[in-house]
């Protein structure tokens, strides 16, 4: 059943005259299917979220949502969840400040969210899987990833059945960056006790236990850390490499499963090897829509943190100049890593021009006219009631208003305490209400 809100939200005419519009300027094939579709919403930022929650209904396709902060991108992760099971709504992080220094450095952490991301996407080429909502800032998508065909190779996959080597299985797990301990609590480490083999992948949320039968896998399956109760039967299981993907090189020894097919070396610095995430997920789904929420302030962010990195790139050159040769301050060129980054005008690039499905999101109508944006589309009549702070008599006044005015007002509580609490306070000024507690 739709989300209350959502529900009430579609039903809007400003909705379906938004939706008219956005769909009535696409291309459409032979089939009926939407060939290209894109355009501006000019709408208050907090109904940004029942925006994107229902053009993902609608269009049933996987989504990138782009902002110029990860503060902004994280309030519309969480305001988007509620609108939808939260298992459709995904982060992908910044790698840190350290990728914009030569030896570029990244947390295990933030390896660890990025590859999750990465090996969700290129799931829904291998399999049907269901579409989600990719929540992404300036910062996270300026560093350049690995080809989809790269990062297959450089897993470690053990089917079912199959027979692998003991030794051979804690060699490759060694190599490839984990740690044996006696027993699994986080990622990057694995056991193998007699016939028991436990893992918890970089990139995966759960561990795994691979269960051997003189070296042939007779079961597969994810369990919870906490109490180790099994969650899901598994055919197959990949491991990726615990370190930096930046350090991956395509390999393809076509030797078979018992090859580990990625090499760890130096930075990779082949930009035919690397790709934008934007890239990376046209690769694996090339039907998805990308929606820029205040496209102004996104290109602003990536030119700005992609001048910091240029700069800092060039001060550690000059240093490094300067111990050569004892001069400090000795001329050098720019350098060559920075082509380990997206360009600066990322947002007019051929790579997104060409996208299928694009909306941008502005809250800012005066100042995208005044950049020659073109055609805008303005939701009207549609608001979240002002924040009230906590105080009770501004939350009554503020609904007395949007009552005055004639306007449909939902409330949604996250707790019964709350709800005897408001409907207290209703029934003590004379607001009248219905309860859809069945929704």
């Amino acid at each position: 059943m739709m989300n209350f809100f959502l529900k009430k939200f579609a039903e809007s005419n400003s909705w379906k005259n938004f939706l008219g519009h956005y769909l009535n300027s696409s291309e459409n094939g032979k089939s009926g299917k939407i060939l290209q579709c894109s355009g501006t919403l000019a709408c208050d930022e907090d109904i940004w979220p029942f925006v994107i929650s229902l053009l993902f209904r609608k269009l049933d396709m996987a989504a990138f949502v782009l902002t110029a902060t990860s503060d902004r991108a994280g309030e519309l992760a969480r305001e988007t969840g509620p609108l939808l099971n939260s298992s459709d709504i995904l982060i992908y992080p910044s790698a840190g400040t350290g990728i914009i220094s030569k030896s570029r450095q990244i947390s295990p952490e933030q390896l660890s969210s990025r590859l999750e991301v990465l090996t969700r996407i290129s799931a829904m080429r291998k399999n049907n899987t269901n579409p989600f909502i990719l929540f992404a800032t300036a910062n996270s998508v300026i560093d350049l990833v690995p080809q989809a065909g790269i990062l297959e190779k450089s897993g470690f996959t053990m089917r079912l059945k199959q027979k692998y080597g003991r030794e051979r299985i804690i060699e490759k797990l060694t190599a490839m960056g984990y740690e044996r301990v006696s027993r699994v609590f986080d990622r990057g480490e694995f056991s193998f006790r007699g016939d028991l083999l436990d893992i918890f992948d970089i990139a995966s949320p759960r561990p795994v236990k691979i269960d051997f039968s003189d070296d042939i896998v007779e079961n597969i399956f994810d369990y919870d850390s906490g109490n180790n109760a099994p969650v899901e039967n598994l055919a197959g299981f990949t491991v990726f490499p615990c370190t930096d993907y930046s350090l991956w090189k395509n390999s393809d020894s076509g030797r078979g499963s018992e090859n580990l097919t990625v090499e760890l070396g130096q930075i990779m610095d082949n930009s035919d090897e690397m790709v934008s995430i934007i890239g990376f997920i046209k690769e694996n789904n090339p039907d998805f829509l990308f929606i820029a929420c205040d496209p102004i302030e996104i290109s602003l962010k990536i030119r700005s943190d992609i001048d910091i990195a240029g700069k800092i790139m060039e001060m550690e050159q000059s240093e490094e100049c300067g111990a050569d040769t004892g001069e400090k301050n000795k001329s050098y060129s720019r350098p060559e890593p920075l082509k380990r980054f997206i360009g600066s005008d990322f947002l007019e690039s051929s790579e997104i021009l060409s996208l299928r499905m694009k909306l941008n999101l502005t809250s800012q109508k005066m100042a995208y006219n005044a950049a020659g944006a073109g055609d805008i589309f303005t939701l009207d009549g549609i608001k979240r009631q002002k924040k009230s702070m906590g105080n009770s008599e501004i939350f009554i006044s503020n609904l007395k208003k949007d009552l005055k005015n004639r306007k449909t007002t939902a409330i949604s509580l996250g707790n019964k305490g709350r709800i005897k609490k408001i409907e207290s306070m209703l029934g003590d000024t004379g607001v009248s209400y219905k309860n859809f507690s069945g929704w």
